[in-house]
């Protein structure tokens, strides 16, 4: 099996539509992989855990980080184009906006971003509007403008490793679909 230098990422704060998007682009025929952190939660719920008492809690976000890098770890050995639901990135993300220490979880994101070789294409999905979002608490509008805004701050600050960052508006998830393919269409082999 080959593998494709390239992985797109999409991302943006709760109920910007990242689902729903990702949704349409499996459809389209991509790969698309899973967000950690509903996985994390899911076992957590499996096990009559309430993930609301782990929301922000070093134990689940370190729980997140690592299927963020199992996922990571299967992408690249995969033969076609992979979207994924968020990254380890926007796990940090997430330890930024709970004030958790960061430090361990920066360097392993830059030294994990500065060995791969190939083309990371990010997509912020801008908010459209808030819904029940069943793994992560439901968040208000403020909060969840807040996390939007940690998000698209720690990409921005890891610009250096990625091919492009888009930012995508609020529309149909049809258009904002046929928006993510246009951008990397021309990365796509054919």
């Amino acid at each position: 099996m080959t593998s494709v230098d390239e992985y797109n990422i999409i991302t943006g704060g709760p109920s910007a539509g990242k689902s729903s998007v990702l949704r349409e682009l499996e459809v389209r025929g991509y790969r698309t992989l899973p967000e950690a952190a509903q996985l994390v939660t899911d076992r957590a719920i499996s096990k009559d855990q309430d993930p609301d008492l782990l929301y922000g809690s070093e134990a689940f976000e370190t729980r997140i980080e690592s299927v963020d890098y199992k996922l990571a770890r299967r992408a690249r050995e995969a033969d076609d184009v992979v979207f994924f639901d968020r990254t380890y990135v926007d796990a940090l993300a997430y330890r930024e906006y709970f004030d958790l220490d960061t430090r361990d979880a920066k360097e392993r994101v830059n030294d994990d971003l500065r060995n791969f070789t190939g083309n990371i294409n990010v997509f912020i999905l801008d908010l459209v509007g808030l819904t029940e979002d069943y793994h992560r608490q439901e968040e208000d509008e403020r909060e969840a403008m807040n996390i939007h805004n940690q998000i698209v701050e720690t990409y921005n600050d890891l610009e250096w490793a990625f091919n492009d960052i888009y930012h995508i508006e609020p529309s149909t998830v049809e258009k904002r679909a046929d928006i993510v393919e246009g951008k990397i269409f021309n990365y796509i082999e054919q």
